[in-house]
């Protein structure tokens, strides 16, 4: 059984060593999850109190992506708050909502590792079980794998890491959302790690344009921070 056509097992069952280092981890996704959330909310729904009306994991979609187009600030807590409260909210009416999952999966993440992980280390431990749950319910959620390949990416293989696998989840997550300029970073990152920066660099051209297209000013920054990376590393090594 793959990442690529069904669901990996739950956190309930990873290694002990494998989920005391899911807080290392999870800072890495954290920043995936601003690239991958679904549901870009418009501009002007900034504030806590617009996020009203509709069926609750969309709207908890939409909190969250707006938390996370903003910089750090109480109306940015506010908004993880009030989107990890949406989705909990979401999960009470039906735990089977795969995009109430992962949104409280991302929300409440945010929130642990602003108050501190070692201070919330039990509860960073226990909060991967919904992005895995969130899998498990639709096995094509291209932001939830995007969120897996990222963590797989950045853990240590004896803790669970797999650049390899962290590859081919985040391929079939471009695949499914070939539009995603934060999927597409993650590839790129992927690529990079496993010993192919032509195809990284080509990822992170399409990575740069749909940010410009979606007007994700936070993308685009990674995206010219990583290829300006890249270039300086290319220099280095041309310099006999």
């Amino acid at each position: 059984m793959s990442w690529t056509s069904s669901p990996s097992r739950s956190a309930t069952t990873q290694p002990p060593r494998t989920r005391l280092l899911f807080v290392a981890g999870l800072s890495v996704v954290a920043g995936l999850l601003a690239l991958c959330c679904p549901s870009a909310a418009p501009a002007s729904e900034s504030s806590v109190e617009s996020f009203s009306g509709g069926p609750l994991p969309l709207v908890a979609a939409r909190c969250l992506r707006a938390a996370e187009s903003r910089n750090d600030d109480e109306t940015t807590r506010a908004l993880y708050r009030r989107a990890q409260d949406l989705a909990a909210r979401a999960l009470q009416e039906n735990p089977n909502s795969a995009q109430a999952n992962f949104v409280f999966f991302a929300a409440r993440g945010r929130i642990l590792l602003a108050e501190g992980p070692l201070k919330n280390l039990i509860q960073l431990h226990n909060i991967d079980g919904y992005l895995d749950r969130a899998l498990e319910l639709d096995p094509t959620y291209a932001h939830a794998l995007a969120a897996k390949g990222g963590l797989l990416l950045d853990l240590p293989f004896y803790l669970g890491g797999d650049p390899r696998l962290a590859e081919q989840i985040l391929r079939r997550a471009v695949e499914l959302n070939p539009t995603g300029p934060g999927t597409r970073l993650g590839l790129a990152r992927a690529l990079l790690r496993n010993g192919d920066p032509s195809g990284a660099r080509q990822q992170l051209m399409h990575a740069g344009h749909y940010a410009c297209m979606e007007r994700r000013a936070k993308t685009l920054s990674e995206v010219r921070q990583l290829i300006s990376e890249m270039d300086a590393a290319h220099a280095k090594a041309d310099i006999p």
